[in-house]
């Protein structure tokens, strides 16, 4: 009985993961959901910091999901996997906030009619 259960529970689980992936799917596809500017900079090229940070999401997700279906089940998060995505999210963030501050400096020298030095 308590595998019976077990087995039901797992095919409905996968059931609305599945149906949420292909909703989200489909929505991307027919343009419901926006993506413009999610990988770019402000002059619309592409930001190697926001492409590295959702490769690296992306590759660890995938490798994660391939180790629990050869366990059957969710394994603990590899060590490993948080080092890796850990350290792609603080580049993103320290990047960007090296950027933002630059930009303000930037922008306080002109106000103040001084050239960057």
């Amino acid at each position: 009985m308590n595998d019976t259960l077990a087995s039901f529970a797992r095919v409905v689980v996968m059931v609305i993961v599945v149906g949420f992936a292909v909703a989200v799917f489909y929505r991307l596809l027919t343009g419901r959901v926006g993506t413009r500017g999610l990988l770019s900079a402000d002059d619309e090229t592409p930001s190697p910091n926001s492409v590295q940070l959702l490769l690296m999401t992306i590759i660890g997700a995938l490798w994660y999901i391939a180790r629990a279906v050869d366990a059957g089940k969710l394994p603990d998060i590899p060590t490993e996997l948080l080092v890796i995505v850990g350290a792609s999210n603080v580049t993103f963030v320290g990047t960007n906030a090296y950027q933002w501050f630059l930009e303000k400096r930037t922008r306080a020298l002109l106000r103040s009619g001084k050239k960057e030095s």
